[in-house]
């Protein structure tokens, strides 16, 4: 059995992968395949051990062909879509992208079996291999996020004028002017990690598992209450551990305490949330003694 290609040796009994084959050939290394196995048949014309399986699939197919020069059986190969279905699924795509929203090749599959019926009876294997060419043919390709957040609600000039306009107003009430901008103060929280692990790596090409290994705590985090006030001055930060309350936990958190600025206040909660009772203390020991800084200063 040879291959048509003029570029192979005849010599060699060597026949590369990928090659086309005729229904000849395809019959002649089924009947040896039957006779050996397809082990021996695809190391002795180094085809494609899955290629001889399919072939012994469609062996009564092959058989009833008449021109047995063919290289495939009629009707076989990928069906081409329309172009009109292709720009339909591109358009899809745009649109979702212009959202910010995340696509994934199961999206994409799970919409082109919606407008295409043809696609209902392929199974997924061969549904993926459709998806890549078409994102080849399209200059499509899956790409990691350079950014992940919220998107901006449509009405947000008006939610800001209708805040400003509330802030000027509690401003009045509170006899605050333009020379006390170090009372208007922002709190917010946010979670830290305790080990972030980079999700890519430098690694030698042709590598089949990439790992990257961490000490186990990629899951834990800690809240951190972080404030600055309107003129720029930054308010000592509180951490919020995870836990009960209790002497245990307490003596850890006075060590912790120990090792850092003693303008750090820590705290436990057993989500590691910002509660009412954790709010209360920020307010009461670090917003309060703030202000009365501020107060003192400005009077002199």
């Amino acid at each position: 059995m040879e291959p048509q290609d003029k570029n192979i040796d005849n010599k060699s009994n060597i026949i590369p992968k990928k090659m086309k084959y005729t229904i000849l050939q395809k019959i002649k290394a089924v009947n040896e395949a039957n006779k050996y196995s397809i082990h021996f048949v695809a190391d002795k014309y180094n085809i494609d051990r899955a290629s001889i399986r399919d072939w012994k699939k469609q062996f009564e197919q092959l058989q009833k062909i008449p021109n047995k020069n063919y290289h495939r059986i009629p009707g076989g190969g990928a069906k081409s879509i329309s172009e009109n279905k292709e720009n339909d699924i591109i358009n899809w795509i745009i649109y979702h992208r212009k959202l910010g929203l995340a696509l994934s090749t199961k999206a994409i599959i799970g919409y082109a079996v919606s407008i295409i019926p043809e696609f209902k009876e392929k199974n997924f294997k061969s549904l993926l291999k459709w998806c890549y060419r078409f994102m080849n043919r399209h200059n499509l390709t899956m790409r990691l996020a350079g950014h992940i957040g919220q998107p901006l609600p449509k009405n947000i000039i008006d939610q800001f004028y209708e805040f400003f306009h509330y802030c000027i107003i509690a401003r009045q009430k509170l006899n605050i002017d333009d020379n006390n901008y170090n009372l208007i103060v922002n709190m917010d929280e946010t979670a830290v990690y305790l080990e972030m692990p980079e999700k890519k790596t430098i690694e030698l090409k042709g590598t089949k598992n990439v790992e990257i290994n961490t000490f186990g705590h990629d899951k834990e985090r800690i809240s951190v209450l972080l404030a600055i006030a309107g003129n720029g001055n930054k308010l000592p930060p509180l951490l919020i551990y995870k836990g009960k309350k209790g002497k245990f936990l307490e003596n850890k958190l006075q060590k912790v305490k120990e090792v850092l600025d003693k303008k750090i206040l820590v705290a436990c909660q057993e989500n590691s949330w910002c509660d009412q009772d954790i709010f209360l203390k920020w307010y009461n020991e670090i917003y309060l003694k703030y202000e009365i800084f501020q107060e003192k200063k400005n009077a002199y």
